[in-house]
């Protein structure tokens, strides 16, 4: 061992020690002086662990060394450097003596593979390409899809115990409607619920900042339990955030604003603590400051306290909008939560029987409140999941025709010792090197995806954010190697089983080639999947088409609309959760009069031509009911949509009646009859023969045996988009809207320039009442924008999945058909100079390819259908499937299916006898 080789003489070395001392000499050669030997357990050790000749080389070199760290280190610590260095040559023996003998699964996996691999990919650019940039975009959606669904159902509060946070959910027994919760039981639950280590209560909405100069700025606001705080991560800039004297009744009204409202409005002056905001007419003093990074509950700019007594109610009941929040102890599990409350609620109803019977459920806080919106995740994510695989399997099947085509190489391999692990590593190699590139495009694709739905999408609560985290990169790893396996392994396994003297054999002779089964199953599953993507796609095309050419009728130009919301208070809406219906109370409430009021402030407004108030807005989705008729026996066949209105409403819409009277204000008074006008659509699907006027029908109740009185038609009016995303519910009808039922309602402005009314409207709500917030002003055409784009995104990707799907599958059935045709060149020859028919001999050889084509295309119509059964999940639904949509996709796949047969048989037929039998 030279390296370590020390000069080793009769005098002193030159080199001190670390203490400053010479080192010692040793002369072995000429003294009687033996070298210092190695501690004696290590010859034992190496005696049980090596082969003589090489043990006495070990022991030897270790010897030395030890000879070398004593002169150099001390005998005790070269003593125990020397331990080691014997323990750690023990263990890296008996690692390699006893390691095991098969060969790696990975041993294909080297530098010389990789070369190759790379080489045989390029050689063939143009399909590679295609393959890389399919797994792209599947990877990619499939990504984006996955990255959806968990911050839509997996995520939590971003803060160090978020997921500790629940709703508490209150549904009346025994119909299971969701109830508000009264406040005997939220006490109960805030004394007693010890597997909930605190209780409290939040709620948002819009409150109006009303400056010096009498302007009116409506900005987002919540409504907090002030004891709340103690448990969140908010650290403010100035000041403090809400405590617990804030949330006694009665106590003096304070506010907490965020950064962006304080540099905004308030200029970022250091002075800003005790200045008086006029918040919806009443002055808050600033106790606080809180950074833009804090959002809870929403994403709002200013916090006020909800007193901790009444929930920001009365005595007769917390404020109708609160929701309820708990914060698991710390080790107590959802299960036990939920036990608990439901013990309470025993408990409760044995002790006051006659009280309304309420069931309690803690929901996860960031849970979606729609039911719909976790089927709705799901099924998206399916969806991209079954364009992955469609994907995959048209890859896979132009990579099994390309393998096919090395059936020589793969047989000069095997013959030369290439063992069938080996081959269909190599192949799998090659798949796996392109579908990592497309992982890594994908994944690039995804994520910016991802930022643009964070930078353009508002509706979203602050908790989600789109983006790439670990578990999503799992999920592309999982990705990647599954389609690798799919397009890389499968035809990988079938194309090595080979006998090389009988495949060198026939590929001189040529062959026959063909599908075999798993080439057939896999076109098969291809076409199914193709067929059901573009027909379903179609299908959410053209209801989308029926949206906008619904909507279009519809003057969405010349519309304003507008949300309105009067806090009123408990006291005031005690019979809020009453339907509206034709049945309207005599409005004198306080709250009837203050909306009242600013109807007639907003009649007054300059260039005004038409206003009117409902409970919905086209395009938002109706509430529907039941309906029974009075001249028959059978109830409507579904759900029939309604919207409550006041007088103007239809007007402003451009709804001239075409049979009959519109509402007018006697149908408003006390003791009036119930009536209501109909659209065009319901009049011809419930009454086809006509005297759809003074006919009756009455709504009935969901769940109950209840119904209302009957309603008497007294109008038809066209068809104004009452159900604009469900063209299959057109019918609908609209009755009176009582102003004392609604603390959240709907204007519609009609005029020449309507976006002029946006200002002139808020200062008219502020004067009639401050705490009136006029919000979401917007022209009718944009209403529903965010759906639509959505829904227009999901139609358009699906269609251009759908078309690439078709494509690939066009050129995986064109590369196995050339192959086919090229493999059967010698046998077309042949059977041309014996004189076979052309044509019998082009049915001959793509009959198998268009029987595959066809039954799979039969297996995705079935597909295709069974995926459109799913629409009702969709926030806008869509018609039921039509036959010409199938018969076009059908038509469309049996064309290029046809083409792709067609084309490399054609080309092989133009060959003439002697050509062909001489390859």
């Amino acid at each position: 061992m030279n390296k370590f080789e020390w000069r080793i003489t009769n005098g002193e070395d030159e080199r001190p020690t670390p203490q400053g001392k010479p080192m010692k000499k040793f002369d072995f050669g000429k003294s009687n002086v033996e070298p210092p030997l190695a501690p004696r357990w290590t010859a034992l050790l190496f005696r049980l662990l090596i082969a003589a000749p090489r043990r006495d080389d070990v022991q030897g070199d270790l010897n030395e060394m030890h000879a070398r760290r004593r002169a150099r280190m001390g005998r005790v610590p070269a003593w125990l450097a020397t331990s080691l260095e014997a323990l750690f040559i023990a263990a890296a023996l008996s690692f390699y003596r006893w390691r095991p003998r098969r060969p790696s699964m990975i041993h294909w996996l080297t530098w010389p593979e990789l070369k190759l691999g790379a080489r045989l990919i390029a050689k063939q650019p143009f399909l590679s390409l295609v393959a890389v940039l399919a797994l792209a975009v599947g990877i990619g959606l499939a990504t984006s899809g996955f990255a959806f669904v968990e911050a839509m159902l997996w995520t939590q509060l971003p803060y160090e115990n978020g997921g500790r946070f629940v709703r508490i959910q209150a549904y009346s027994e025994p119909h299971g409607a969701r109830s508000a919760l009264d406040l005997e039981r939220y006490h109960l639950l805030a004394e007693s619920a010890d597997r909930l280590q605190h209780v409290g209560g939040v709620r948002g909405g819009e409150v109006n900042l009303i400056a010096d100069s009498g302007e009116v700025e409506s900005i987002t606001g919540a409504w907090i339990t002030p004891r709340t705080f103690r448990h969140l991560p908010a650290v403010p800039l100035l000041g403090r955030t809400l405590i617990a004297s804030d949330g006694r009744p009665g106590a003096p009204p304070v506010a907490v604003i965020r950064e962006s409202l304080w540099k905004r409005r308030l200029g970022g002056s250091d002075g800003v603590l005790d200045q008086i905001l006029d918040v919806s007419g009443v002055g808050h003093p600033i106790v606080g400051v809180l950074p833009d990074t804090f959002q809870f509950p929403i994403d709002g700019e200013i916090w006020l306290p909800l007193d901790e007594e009444y929930l920001g109610g009365s005595p007769q009941g917390p404020h109708p909008r609160v929701r309820l929040l708990g914060l698991l102890a710390p080790g107590a599990t959802m299960a036990q939560a939920q036990a608990q409350l439901s013990t309470l609620s025993r408990q409760y109803q044995a002790a006051k029987p006659s009280a309304p019977e309420i069931r309690l459920r803690p929901e996860n806080y960031t849970a979606p409140p729609d039911p719909a919106a976790k089927p709705m995740a799901i099924l998206m994510l399916a969806i991209l999941l079954v364009i992955l695989a469609v994907v995959a399997f048209n890859v896979a099947n132009v990579i099994r025709a390309r393998t096919l085509s090395r059936r020589a190489e793969l047989a000069v391999r095997t013959a030369l010792g290439a063992s069938r692990r080996r081959l269909v590593g190599q192949l799998f190699l090659e798949v796996l090197m392109m579908t990592s590139i497309a992982a890594l495009v994908g994944l690039a694709g995804a994520q910016r995806l991802m930022e643009w739905m964070n930078a353009n999408i508002d509706e979203l609560p602050f908790w989600i954010v789109f983006g790439l985290t670990a578990r999503t990169v799992t999920f592309v790893l999982f990705l990647a190697l599954l389609a690798a396996a799919v397009a890389g392994v499968l035809p990988a396994l079938r194309s090595t089983r080979i006998d090389p003297a009988a495949t060198l054999q026939q590929e001189g002779r040529g062959h026959s080639g063909g599908f075999g089964r798993l080439g057939a199953a896999m076109v098969v599953l291809q076409m199914a999947l193709s067929v059901a993507l573009l027909s379903s796609a179609l299908v959410m095309a053209r209801g989308l088409g029926n949206y906008f050419d619904r909507a279009s009728k519809l003057p969405t130009n010349k519309v304003l609309t507008a949300q309105v919301w009067i806090d009123a208070g408990t006291g005031e809406q005690a019979n809020r959760a009453e339907p509206d219906g034709a049945e309207a109370a005599f409005e004198t409430s306080p709250l009837a009069r203050k909306r009242q009021s600013l109807l007639e402030a907003a009649r007054h407004l300059p260039g005004l031509e038409k206003i009117g108030a409902s409970n919905r807005i086209p395009p938002a989705r109706a509430p529907s009911d039941r309906l029974e008729f009075e001249s028959r026996a059978e109830e409507s066949s579904g759900p029939v949509p309604w919207a409550a209105i006041r007088p103007g409403f239809l007007e402003a819409l451009g709804g001239a009646p075409l049979q009959g009277r519109l509402l007018n204000q006697s149908d408003f008074r006390p003791g009036a009859a119930a009536v209501a006008v109909v659209n065009e659509p319901f009049a011809r699907k419930y009454f086809p023969a006509g005297g759809v006027l003074g006919q009756r029908f009455r709504r009935l109740a969901p769940n109950t045996a209840d119904s209302s009185p009957w309603i008497e038609i007294v109008g038809v009016v066209p068809d104004l988009s009452l159900s604009v995303g469900d063209p299959e519910r057109a019918a609908g009808f609209y009755l009176p809207m009582a102003l004392d039922r609604r603390d959240l309602f709907y204007l519609v402005l009609r005029a020449h320039d309507p976006l002029q009314l946006a200002g002139p409207l808020r200062l008219a709500a502020a004067e009639v009442d401050p705490a009136i917030t006029v919000r979401r002003v917007m022209l009718l055409e944009d209403v529903g924008g965010e759906e639509r784009a959505g829904l227009a995104g999901i139609a358009a990707a699906l269609t251009a999945m759908g078309g690439m799907a078709l494509l690939l599958s066009v050129m995986g059935i064109y590369a196995i058909m050339s192959f086919t045709v090229t493999a059967r060149t010698r046998e077309i020859g042949i059977r041309v100079a014996l004189g076979a028919d052309r044509g019998r001999i082009l049915r001959t050889i793509a009959g198998k390819a268009l029987a595959l084509l066809l039954s799979g295309a039969a297996l995705g119509c079935l597909l295709g259908v069974l995926f459109v059964q799913a629409r009702a999940m969709f926030v806008f639904r869509f018609p039921d499937p039509e036959l010409w949509i199938f018969g076009a996709v059908l038509g469309l796949m049996a064309l290029a299916g046809l083409t792709a047969c067609w084309l490399p048989t054609a080309r092989a037929l133009k060959i003439s006898p002697t050509e062909a039998l001489s390859r």
